[in-house]
């Protein structure tokens, strides 16, 4: 028969204990997804498809040549102007969307 000695530490504190087990939670917790819509309109490319929080406009992305052309105005929540530098090409129009929406998000 196999028997285990257990001890029981009386410092320990419970309210402190959830405090921190708390914390550490909200630390890891991912920021929860945005609310958005999509629409669209004519453009010299063709279709322009833009993506809306409420009545924010996050970006605009659209096809050329098979790729997915993602053109996002925010970056971690702030407007910036027309930035080249953070147009990026996909392959498909979810990857140009979750990046214009992670974009404004992070």
């Amino acid at each position: 028969m196999l028997t285990r000695n257990y001890s029981v530490n009386q410092d320990f504190d419970p309210v402190q204990f959830e405090t921190q087990r708390e914390q550490i939670f909200h630390q890891t917790e991912k920021q929860p997804p945005i609310d958005y819509e999509i629409d669209s309109d004519s453009d010299w490319y063709g279709k322009i498809y833009r993506i809306w929080n409420g009545r924010i406009l996050l970006g605009t992305f659209h096809q050329r040549n098979e790729k997915w052309i993602a053109e996002p105005f925010y970056e971690n929540g702030k407007y910036i102007k027309l930035d080249c530098s953070l147009q990026r090409s996909f392959s498909s129009d979810q990857k140009a969307i979750a990046y214009i929406v992670g974009t404004y998000q992070n």
